[in-house]
């Protein structure tokens, strides 16, 4: 994650493009432990694979190893929320490695609050999973 977002703070892009955060109003959990949670959950799901984040809790070795690259996650002035950045899928066995850019966001009502912010964070956590199911799988 980019520094301003590692922080339990939620950040929000002004009308002049901006960044600012208010100490009061924080992500339930750290930013980058929650995101890795919500995408292993989401793959799991979406490819069948056996999916666990690091510490690889399992005896047998893992096939791939997802490395996600955030370069902004903001909640956007124009009312959505951005995730955009790089993800790299190594192959520890058989196959090729991929990897590729994306960019996602989710709608969220400007006067929902921290609330609306944390839905629209997990619907485009869920997207990137699917991207990444569809694209690095």
């Amino acid at each position: 994650l980019p520094a301003y977002a590692q922080s339990e703070e939620i950040w929000r892009e002004t009308a002049t493009g901006a960044l600012e955060s208010d100490s009061s109003v924080l992500w339930a959990d750290d930013p980058s432990r929650g995101i890795t949670m919500e995408l292993s959950q989401h793959l799991s799901t979406l490819t069948g694979a056996r999916v666990a984040a690091e510490p690889w809790p399992f005896e047998d070795l893992p096939q791939a190893r997802l490395i996600v690259r955030v370069q902004e996650m903001v909640a956007g002035a124009d009312g959505r929320f951005r995730l955009s950045g790089q993800y790299f899928v190594a192959r520890l066995s058989a196959g090729r490695d991929r990897s590729g850019a994306f960019r996602v966001s989710a709608p969220f009502s400007p006067d929902g609050g921290a609330p609306a912010i944390a839905a629209a964070r997990a619907t485009a956590v869920r997207d990137l999973a699917r991207l990444i199911a569809d694209r690095g799988f």
